[in-house]
């Protein structure tokens, strides 16, 4: 499948060896604002005095100052913005398994499987001043490019996770960590698992008690999330491949391409072919 999104990957421009590369983007760069694209990596985006908008899998997300913006593999994206002070940090998923004590918190946290949406928040002074020092030392360090520097870098990275992290999110619970391992297993298998039922029984738990923990957490069913993740995943191939709607509905396993259609105009307003006359 030839792809019409750009694909950035990590290696571009970054020294061997290395899991993590950060650029100060003060400046302009100019595919931002005109080129859609995706990456095989992470993206956390640190905006000090930056306004304008990010644009991710359709969906148009302010950008305020004092705020991260966190970007996951494969989504799609552009940004507009005004020139200002910020950092871009980028670090493929290898690296959180680095981290020591806190690896597998990382992997399953709910800011780094949102599915379909982009993690933002806004920090106050006090809050922004730590997280702008620790990018700031990140910047340092990786500048040198020195071999013992690369576990300063992760261990720099790690705190300001931490501190994103922990500023935004209540302690976790036993509903939390159900989310969590839903989310991660929705992301692995909602094209060959379309039934809230598939995953409660993976998750040892009842279809109902699923469903009513995804209300209370999220604000939205069980199911709904699988129908989003699905339309999503539609709205890219439509956009980036000459791939027809039947061979999409083949794809994400609808064995009837008529109720695709109904599905996705159900679920988004209008029709296949509607949405791929539409400009990202």
């Amino acid at each position: 499948m030839k792809s019409n999104f750009p694909i950035h990957t990590f290696t571009d421009n970054v020294p061997e060896g290395y899991l993590i590369n950060v650029e100060k983007v003060e400046f302009l760069n100019p595919y931002e604002n005109v080129n859609p694209h995706r990456h095989d990596y992470y993206e956390l985006f640190v905006f000090a005095d930056m306004n304008g908008q990010h644009f991710v899998d359709f969906e148009r997300f302010p950008i305020q100052k004092q705020s991260v913006h966190l970007l996951l593999p494969n989504q799609v994206h552009r940004v507009e913005r005004n020139v200002g002070n910020g950092f871009v940090i980028m670090f493929k998923k290898e690296v959180l398994k680095e981290f020591n004590a806190h690896h597998q918190w990382f992997l399953e946290a709910p800011f780094f499987n949102r599915g379909k949406s982009l993690f933002t928040a806004c920090f106050s002074d006090e809050e922004f001043s730590f997280i702008w020092q620790l990018c700031t030392t990140i910047v340092s360090a990786f500048s040198a490019q020195q071999e013992r520097n690369k576990e300063v870098i992760q261990t720099l990275l790690e705190a300001l996770l931490l501190k994103i992290k922990t500023s935004n999110e209540s302690a976790d619970s036993v509903n939390a960590v159900l989310i969590r391992h839903y989310l991660l297993l929705l992301d692995q298998h909602f094209i060959d698992k379309q039934s809230a039922a598939d995953y409660a029984r993976l998750l040892k738990v009842s279809p109902a008690q699923l469903n009513s923990e995804c209300n209370k957490t999220l604000g939205i069913s069980a199911s709904q999330l699988i129908y989003e993740k699905l339309i999503l995943e539609s709205k890219r191939l439509l956009v980036s491949t000459s791939w027809t709607a039947k061979e999409i509905a083949y794809h994400l396993n609808f064995s009837d391409p008529a109720y695709f259609n109904r599905f996705f105009k159900r679920h988004s307003s209008m029709s296949p072919a509607a949405f791929r006359k539409r400009k990202l």
